[in-house]
């Protein structure tokens, strides 16, 4: 059984170590490296389309007898997430942008212009070249549409500077001011309403007094003296009642009960009638005996 942890080796007596060839690993021309996708592109294969931002585990090398201004150009290796297509990208330091060089194409390139806008382009450049009376009008024309955005530009320059000297306080402390001045203007408002409408409720009550106090002489009687309480209550009770039906229809009167007005305010005091207490026994009451009876 052999040793788990070989610590000694055995080298038998015809070894000879020069014999043994020299195996030398050789080093990837690739960089593995964790990107994220600098724009959205669709892939040429499945077509899917993969947004900006994503996520991939990426192969990169330096691209071989092509640069820019001394600076290097990178080629990045990505596989599609769907198809698993291989896909490659290289920098392109001109535009400061990616190109799709192999497997995808880019859905927007903003620099590279159109065919439809060169062939524009060049036709006007024609016609210009044959046409000189044609030439001047599209000078003419540039240097008019170049005066309205150098306008525009002024016009721009002076709101930015109008808005630079207002002040955000001030413009606060004025609609603060506006708001309490309408505030109190409300405020005016409804305590004249509410004086007049208690201006006319006062007339009504005045009114009511005066009608009220003629009916009250006859109706209304303080009765202070206990003696005088029962003979006063029957002898206007017809009265009262005569009288409490025409001017009063909505108060209830009782026989034992006096009425208060007070500025249109009827108050309803009852007084209670005091019960005869029971009289003590007199001893010199005629009290009749049996014996006399018989």
């Amino acid at each position: 059984m052999g040793e788990r942890k070989v610590i000694s080796k055995y080298y038998p007596p015809d070894f000879d170590p020069s014999k043994i060839a020299k195996t030398k690993v050789k080093k990837s021309q690739y960089t593995k490296v964790t990107t994220m996708l600098p724009m959205s592109i669709r892939c040429n294969t499945c077509g899917e389309y993969i947004g900006r931002g994503t996520k991939f585990n990426a192969k990169k090398e330096t691209v071989i007898g092509e640069d820019y201004l001394g600076l290097k150009i990178y080629r990045f290796f990505i596989r599609c997430k769907k198809c698993a297509a291989e896909l490659t990208i290289k920098t392109d330091p001109k535009n400061s942008q990616y190109i799709c060089e192999f497997g995808a194409t880019k859905n927007y390139e903003p620099w590279l212009e159109s065919t439809d806008e060169k062939e524009e382009r060049l036709n006007k450049e024609a016609e210009e070249k044959q046409d000189a009376m044609k030439a001047l009008e599209n000078r003419s024309l540039e240097s008019k549409r170049e005066m309205e955005r150098l306008e525009e530009l002024e016009d721009l320059k002076a709101q930015s500077a109008r808005k630079a000297e207002i002040d955000i306080t001030q413009i606060l402390e004025n609609s603060i001011k506006k708001q309490q001045e309408l505030e109190r203007e409300i405020e005016i408002e409804e305590e004249k309403i509410i004086n007049e409408v208690f201006r006319n409720r006062e007339n009504l009550v005045s009114l009511d007094d005066g009608s009220s106090t003629k009916s009250s002489a006859t109706q209304i009687k303080r009765i202070d003296n206990s003696s005088d309480k029962f003979s006063s209550l029957f002898s206007n009770g017809s009265k009262n009642i005569d009288n409490s039906t025409s001017n009063d229809n909505n108060v209830i009167k009782e026989p034992n009960s006096k009425f208060k007005t007070l500025d249109n305010i009827k108050v309803l005091v009852s007084k209670k009638v005091e019960d005869e207490k029971p009289k003590g026994l007199s001893l010199m009451a005629n009290y009749s005996s049996d014996e006399e009876d018989d």
